[in-house]
């Protein structure tokens, strides 16, 4: 016993695997997330969103009604504290469950910044999944949503955290199953961290495939095999990502934003967007935030 009485300091070790203690730790310490937006919907029979692929992950939490959603081959109806996490470019369409009425629920966008590494949105055994604590969620969601209309840096800051609380959890209950990417030729993590170091070069496939000595039909054939997509599609892509993550935290205008994405020039930027996208990235950047809280033109942030 000591001055205070008989308190003891008890290890909980045990309480986790050294697999897990290590994923949890990756995922507080390195897990660069940018959230887009949060916002709150109640919708109302008839309404249904056709199938779509988005340039981002998607988070959905309903918080009352029934909801029918399918991707990746499934379909299932959730229902107050269900959760569906469906990863980038995935197709998923979603609606009013058969015969019910108004579903209300929260919708989250984000990106995964590294663009070099396996996507941790794809890591889940299942994408329709549900916390162990729902009201703690729905709870953080609601404050989440309603910061947005003071604060929207704040509240994406705080769905950030809340998203790593919820992979924190499925890691705990063994239902998220990260993985280091693999590919067939050992090459392609350099390939893809040149690209990204370069993202605001004008960086063509010649350059891609000089830098490891290869002709630019290899550098063709070993990206279709190891990533499913050309370097030119890997690029645009890589470069949409980092224009959004500048359009969500600077108020840049789309000159410096199409000029630091790697795009030759501003209306080649717009039409990118514009196809990919849907929309203009304008009515983009208004639609999640309204630009009163983004950082003034300054020094470049580089691509991070």
């Amino acid at each position: 016993m000591n001055s205070h009485g008989d308190e003891r300091k008890i290890s909980l070790k045990a309480e986790l695997s050294p697999a897990a203690a290590e994923e949890i730790a990756r995922v507080c310490l390195d897990f660069p997330l940018t959230v887009l937006k949060v916002t709150y919907w109640n919708n109302f029979p008839p309404w249904e969103v056709p199938e779509r692929r988005i340039n981002d992950n998607l988070g959905l939490f309903v918080e009352s009604g029934a909801l029918r959603f399918r991707t990746g081959g499934r379909e299932q109806i959730l229902r107050r504290g269900d959760v569906v996490i469906v990863p980038e470019y995935q197709a998923h369409d979603f609606g009013l469950a058969p015969g019910e009425g108004p579903v209300a629920y929260y919708i989250s966008h984000a990106l995964y910044d590294n663009i070099t590494a396996w996507n941790p949105f794809e890591g889940f055994d299942t994408p329709f999944l549900r916390p162990e604590h729902p009201d703690f969620f729905l709870a953080a969601l609601r404050r989440i949503a309603a910061l947005r209309e003071f604060s929207p840096r704040a509240s994406c800051l705080l769905m950030e955290d809340l998203f790593r609380q919820f992979f924190v959890e499925c890691v705990c209950a063994g239902r998220f199953h990260p993985r280091l990417r693999k590919f067939s030729d050992p090459r392609i993590p350099e390939l893809l961290g040149f690209i990204y170091r370069n993202i605001a070069s004008n960086l063509t496939v010649l350059d891609i495939a000089s830098h490891i000595g290869i002709r630019e039909v290899r550098l063709r054939r070993i990206f279709r095999e190891n990533i499913g997509f050309s370097p030119l599609e890997f690029m645009t892509r890589a470069r949409l990502n980092h224009a959004m993550r500048l359009l969500a935290r600077y108020d840049y205008p789309l000159s410096r934003i199409a000029e630091e994405s790697g795009f030759s020039s501003e209306s080649y930027f717009c039409a990118v967007f514009q196809k990919k996208m849907r929309c203009s990235p304008s009515r983009w950047r208004t639609s999640f935030d309204s630009g009163s809280e983004k950082l003034h033109p300054g020094p470049a942030p580089g691509n991070s």
